[in-house]
C-alpha cells in the first residue's frame, strides 16, 4: 500500500479482476483519482489490432478502463479523473527481446 500511495505513474502488465485483488485496484484508484498519478494498462488483445479501424480503438481503450473502475467505489469526479489519467496500450512488445518472450 505503501509504495501505491507514493506513486506517480503506476503501469499495470494484464488485470486479474478477482474479488481478492480488489484491495489493491482501490488503491490504486484512490491514488490516481486524488493524488493525480498516472495508469498506464498494457493490454493483450487476442487478434491483432486493425489500426484500419481506428474509431474502435478509443472503444476499447474506454471498455479497459471500465473493465478496471467497476471494482472501485468512487463518485462521478473521481471517475472523471481517473478515466483522464489513465493510458491504455495494446499488443505491445515493451517488454518483449527479439524472441518475442517477456525478459
Amino acid at each position: 500500500k505503501r509504495l501505491i500511495q507514493k506513486a506517480d505513474i503506476i503501469i499495470v502488465f494484464g488485470m486479474s479482476l478477482g474479488e481478492t485483488d480488489r484491495l489493491w485496484w482501490q488503491e490504486v484508484g484512490a491514488q490516481v483519482a486524488e493524488n493525480n498519478a498516472k495508469l498506464i494498462l498494457f493490454e493483450h488483445l487476442d487478434k491483432p489490432l486493425d489500426l484500419r479501424r481506428g474509431h474502435k480503438i478509443g472503444i476499447m481503450r474506454e471498455e479497459a478502463i471500465r473493465k478496471f473502475t467497476s471494482h472501485l467505489s468512487v463518485d462521478k469526479a473521481q471517475l472523471r479523473k481517473i478515466e483522464n489519467n489513465t493510458y491504455v496500450n495494446f499488443n505491445t512488445d515493451f517488454l518483449s527481446n527479439s524472441k518475442g518472450v517477456i525478459a
